[in-house]
């Protein structure tokens, strides 16, 4: 298991290029919230997609859906090739979901 420290790009990198060569658990700690990293949004959602991936491809998920809440999220998906469906009520914005929702109850329909 590896624990990497830190919110910046390098942190990202690093934590991004474990998870290619171990299959062990990679927790990444940082001061600031994931909205005050100072890692570029681009980093964020890259990595956020990698974990998508590896969490479909080790379940053996064929049909993913991810529920979230930010363009990141959004942005994440796009990267992995997983649609989105935003959720209304939570706390951000997402330019063109490919699914949105009003209420959770909303979201048996789509599954």
């Amino acid at each position: 298991d590896v624990v990497v420290i830190g919110g910046g790009n390098v942190a990202i990198d690093t934590a991004r290029s474990v998870r290619r060569f171990t299959d062990g658990k990679i927790t990444m700690v940082s001061l600031e919230s994931a909205e005050e990293m100072p890692a570029k949004p681009e980093e964020i959602a890259d990595a956020k997609a990698d974990n998508i991936k590896i969490i479909c491809e080790r379940n053996g998920i064929q049909n993913p859906l991810y529920v979230g809440d930010t363009q990141m999220d959004a942005n994440a998906c796009k990267e992995a090739n997983v649609p989105i469906c935003f959720v209304e009520y939570g706390f951000g914005e997402v330019k063109d979901p490919d699914y949105s929702i009003a209420s959770i109850a909303e979201l048996l329909d789509l599954v």
